[in-house]
């Protein structure tokens, strides 16, 4: 999808205005020249981002990075419980 003309220019002049970035996994390669995280953490960090949330999913948890260190945090277990889906007008609801 980046591939499509102009999104990839649109793209990096959002992330220009961005102080923080939160990308999950791989997400975080888009937007740089890197091959691995820290090259690409320190590349964003050049940049003017001045934090990054790496999300890595409930196994991994989240780290967070910014010009004075990286702190990280393990994933919170917890219990799905299903959610009741909304009527939609079509069902019988109110619009």
């Amino acid at each position: 999808m980046l591939d499509l003309p102009g999104l990839s220019d649109a793209l990096q002049a959002i992330l220009s205005k961005a102080d923080v970035f939160m990308p999950s996994g791989p997400e975080l390669f888009l937007f740089t020249e890197a091959k691995d995280e820290a090259g690409a953490i320190n590349e964003l960090l050049e940049r003017g981002i001045k934090a990054i949330i790496l999300k890595r999913g409930s196994d991994g948890g989240a780290s967070y990075f910014d010009r004075n260190g990286r702190i990280d945090q393990s994933a919170y277990r917890v219990d799905e419980i299903d959610q009741p889906v909304p009527e939609t007008a079509s069902e019988g609801g109110h619009s």
